[in-house]
């Protein structure tokens, strides 16, 4: 099974972040499985939306650390100018707000302020748990 999950059902995408073991943090092959999902996401006319979701306890922790510090410990500008269009993160953000499809984040250990990262046009939450409810989640 890969680093990321994709199936569709009933016009609906459903992409899982599958590395709960280090809580869903982005590594390069996880990054090239999510551009490749976004890619036929938005080429395929039997979906409309797609729900992103992390297996496990966690969402996405962000960059996986063992795996991007060592890459770039002695990079150059260059390089990361190089890297810039497809980078880490690049899989989950990079790009993909030229989608004209809605990709809705369903994120069970929610900090607002990491919403909007995830979600595109509209590029603001739709519905959230309340406070007393986040917890509960």
């Amino acid at each position: 099974m890969g680093k990321a999950i994709y199936e569709k059902k009933n016009r609906i995408a459903y992409v899982t972040l599958n590395r709960p073991d280090a809580l869903n943090a982005l590594d390069d092959e996880m990054n090239d499985e999510l551009w490749a999902i976004w890619r036929d996401f938005n080429d395929d006319p039997s979906v409309d939306v797609a729900i992103l979701t992390g297996a496990g306890k966690a969402f996405c922790a962000g960059a996986d650390l063992k795996t991007f510090i060592p890459k770039w410990e002695h990079a150059n500008m260059l390089d990361a100018r190089r890297n810039a269009a497809r980078g880490i993160g690049g899989g989950i953000t990079r790009g993909q707000h030229r989608m004209t499809k809605p990709i809705i984040a369903a994120e069970r250990l929610i900090r607002w302020g990491e919403t909007r990262v995830f979600t595109s046009r509209p590029r603001s939450p739709i519905a959230g748990p309340t406070r007393e409810r986040r917890k509960r989640w």
